[in-house]
């Protein structure tokens, strides 16, 4: 590896190194015993407590509401000259 100018202590250094690791085992056993319900979804919450869902009032549906926009007349201004006719042949 080399470098440019000498390495300061401020100076920001990349290095990309790998090592070989031996990860922990981990070993967590879930027993389902029958009949036993170990998590239950929101939904499944919000129905057995009768909890509503959580309304947020930007989420609402609003009838919009817009004035109606007045167009200009289309002006088409009259040319007495025609552009190709100023061309030089």
């Amino acid at each position: 590896m080399t470098f440019e100018d000498k390495i300061l202590k401020s100076d920001i250094v990349f290095l990309k190194t790998w090592t070989n690791i031996e990860p922990e085992k981990f070993y967590n056993p879930v027993i389902k015993y029958e009949k036993t319900v170990l998590l239950r979804t929101m939904g499944n919450l919000r129905r057995d407590y009768n909890i509503p869902l959580p309304a947020n009032k930007d989420s609402e549906y609003k009838e919009i509401v817009r004035e109606d926009r007045v167009f200009p007349n289309l002006l088409i201004p009259k040319v007495t000259i025609l552009l190709y006719q100023l061309k030089i042949k």
